[in-house]
C-alpha cells in the first residue's frame, strides 16, 4: 500500500483512497458484483481503488490508476499475483451502487478499479504484446525509431 501512497499525482493532490477488503463474505460479494470472477473471492485481499472528485476534479480517475499500478508492480516484485478489474466502475450503476453502499463509499467518490492480490495458484503464459517498433516512434508519429 505504501507504493501506491507514494505514486505521483497532478499538483500532488493525491485524490486516491483505498479500501483493503479481507473479509471472506465481502470478497465474495465483490466477486459476484464484478461478474464471474471467483478468483477475487479466493484472493488474500481485494483492494478497492477510489478517486475523489472533490480533491482533484480533473485527475480523480487518472491519478488513482497510477497509484494502483504502483501497487501492482510492488506486489509483483514481492512475488504476489494480482488481477486488475475495471468492470465495476461508474458506468455500471447497479453494481457500483451496491458495492459503494456495502463499503460505505461516499457518493462523490468513484470506484476506479478493484485489484485482487495474493499468492497465485497458477502461472499463466505471458500474453503477446506488440513489438516496440510498432508502438514507439522517434520525434513524430509514425517515424520509425533508430534507438530500438
Amino acid at each position: 500500500m505504501n507504493a501506491a501512497r507514494l505514486a505521483p499525482s497532478a499538483r500532488n493532490a493525491q485524490p486516491w483512497r483505498f479500501i483493503v477488503v479481507k473479509d471472506q463474505k465481502m470478497k465474495g460479494f465483490i466477486a459476484k458484483s464484478i461478474g464471474p470472477q471467483d478468483h477475487f473471492a479466493k484472493a488474500s485481499a481485494v483492494i478497492v481503488v477510489l478517486g475523489d472528485q472533490n480533491i482533484a476534479p480533473d485527475w480523480y480517475l487518472q491519478d488513482p490508476m497510477i497509484a494502483a499500478e504502483h501497487l501492482v508492480l510492488a506486489a509483483t516484485a514481492l512475488g504476489y499475483g494480482t488481477c486488475w478489474i475495471g468492470a465495476l466502475a461508474d458506468w455500471v450503476p447497479e453494481n457500483t451502487a451496491s458495492v459503494k453502499q456495502a463499503l460505505k463509499i461516499p457518493e462523490e467518490t468513484s470506484i476506479v478499479c478493484i485489484i485482487a492480490i495474493g499468492v497465485a495458484d497458477e502461472k499463466p503464459r505471458a500474453r503477446p504484446r506488440n513489438a516496440l517498433q510498432e508502438i514507439c516512434y522517434e520525434e513524430t508519429y509514425g517515424k520509425p525509431s533508430n534507438f530500438l
